[in-house]
């Protein structure tokens, strides 16, 4: 499909529509564009990226085997270690990841369930806790959990770029090798009996010796397991943020909600405190609020102490929300600064709460969020109908759950709404970028950059930051908010001041 009609397509809508503005066609009109503009190869529903190599999807995995610096046969022990191998580190090159380059639809898709006769492997050991530094070399276990054709399994294979061991039997146990800050691939699959092969089991992970005169690493997983410890969207874009000190502080997880304390002036928010009569300054002779809204120098002064109540008083619910979808908790708050100043009165018919919330906005949440979808829908209409997701239930069942959705916000559930909104957009981002870019973002991106991406494209919506990535894709530029920015057009152009003010506002920490 020509590049200049998805443009102009996608420039036609953003987030901020109302509810009688026909939302739902144009989702769906944009979305069959946005499927079109894709590439043939449409990944299947909930199915790996790594396939079996029985199918014709992905050649077998090439597998070096080392033995005193030497390529060998895969004939190794006959019987499992009891100790974990070292697979060989790499050096300063390291080795190209599996390529994960794959060619999905931006329209969610159902989530499909694995055969239950597949053989199933699961990583069930790990010597130094995911996410932090340790003292001693990170290594895995992996075991067979179990199928249910009872087929013994009696050889595991494992590879990490172009080098792999072979273990008879059951598990496999294993130190990790070395790897830069990137991180680098881990895939591993079983062999039965009878001669079946399991999925490849896929996973990245990092091993950074962070001190060349001790033994430390830092180590880290992305995987389900471990994602209540990963930084929010590391786990969702496949990528390892910053170590260290260079781990961006507005992103940084807060270690309770006390931390989330700021002491900002907000003049929107003494404007209203002040008209509605909150606090009483009839003694300004200036009147204490000006023609915009906002309180008068005097009027901040006698509003000052409920100011710093108020931009606190939501800080346990932005924390919890902020753990339990994977967003950055300052991240969010900021974004309530930015878009209300944490005073809930209604913009409009269309924009509610203190996140100014849309139905555009819903309707991404309920696609792009299955943690929140499924049990919501669930509750509503029982798992089986809603096992494909929201965009394959008919408009009238989709109507219902975004009313439920609307009538949350203005509650004390609309942080917990919000939060889920985030992460969707992260999700959304996500897809996007696959779609314009045919690679995981991962390869393009940064951590911060992907979080500023992910806050743009919640303000503006996709159809804006779906133009700026496509430019991107086809100018080949690394992956930015500046670099898409530069190709939006018109009002999408307010998604770069909107995204400094809230890093302004998240970053104004004591």
């Amino acid at each position: 499909m020509p590049q200049t009609l998805l443009r102009t397509v996608l420039g036609f809508f953003s987030k901020r529509f109302s509810f009688g503005q026909g939302v739902a066609v144009r989702l769906l009109l944009v979305t069959g564009v946005l499927v079109l503009a894709s590439p043939s190869r449409n990944a299947e529903a909930g199915r790996d990226v790594f396939v079996s190599a029985n199918e014709n999807r992905l050649p077998p995995p090439s597998v070096r085997y080392e033995k005193s610096g030497e390529l060998v046969d895969s004939q190794v022990s006959s019987s499992a270690p009891a100790q974990p191998v070292a697979l060989a580190t790499p050096g300063e090159t390291q080795g190209s990841h599996v390529d994960s380059k794959v060619f999905a639809q931006v329209t969610p898709t159902p989530s499909a369930t694995a055969p239950a006769d597949e053989l199933i492997l699961k990583i069930v050991s790990v010597a130094c806790t995911p996410w932090q530094t340790c003292e001693q070399k990170p290594s895995i276990e992996i075991q067979s959990i179990g199928h249910l054709n009872k087929s013994k399994i009696v050889k595991i294979q494992v590879q990490v770029g172009d080098q792999g061991k072979v273990f008879s039997g059951d598990s496999a146990a294993l130190h990790l090798p070395r790897t830069s800050e990137q991180g680098e691939w881990l895939r591993y699959w079983a062999f039965s009996e009878n001669g079946e092969q399991s999925p490849i089991n896929t996973i990245k992970y990092v091993n950074y010796k962070t001190s060349s005169d001790q033994e430390e690493y830092y180590f880290a997983i992305l995987g389900p397991d471990w994602a209540n410890a990963a930084p929010g969207g590391s786990v969702l874009w496949e990528m390892f943020p910053p170590i260290g000190a260079a781990f961006p502080a507005v992103l940084e997880q807060p270690l309770t909600a006390d931390y989330l304390y700021t002491t900002n002036r907000y003049g929107a928010l003494a404007g209203h405190l002040i008209s509605s009569g909150v606090v009483d300054a009839r003694s300004c002779s200036d009147g204490a609020i000006n023609a915009t809204g906002y309180a008068t120098p005097c009027g901040e002064v006698q509003a000052a102490k409920a100011v710093l109540e108020w931009q606190n008083r939501y800080n346990t619910q932005i924390y919890d929300a902020s753990l339990r979808y994977h967003v950055p908790a300052r991240i969010l708050k900021a974004m309530i600064a930015q878009e209300t100043q944490f005073w809930p009165a209604q913009k409009s018919p269309y924009e509610i709460g203190l996140g100014s919330i849309t139905e555009n906005g819903v309707e991404m949440l309920l696609n792009w969020n299955q943690d929140y979808f499924q049990p919501l829908c669930s509750a509503a209409y029982g798992k089986k109908m809603c096992s494909g997701g929201y965009f394959y239930l008919g408009e009238g069942y989709r109507a219902v759950l975004r009313r439920i959705v609307w009538e949350k916000v203005s509650t004390p559930a609309e942080i917990d709404v919000l939060a889920a909104m985030l992460f969707a957009s992260a999700a959304q981002v996500n897809q996007m970028i696959k779609n314009t870019m045919y690679t995981s973002p991962g390869d393009v991106s940064s951590y911060e950059e992907m979080w500023k991406i992910t806050v743009a494209n919640y303000h503006s919506g996709s159809g804006c930051m779906g133009t700026g990535l496509i430019e991107s894709a086809q100018n080949s530029e690394k992956l930015t908010l500046k670099a898409v920015g530069d190709h939006l057009l018109g009002d999408c152009k307010q998604a770069l001041s909107y995204v400094d003010n809230v890093w302004r506002y998240a970053g104004a920490q004591p």
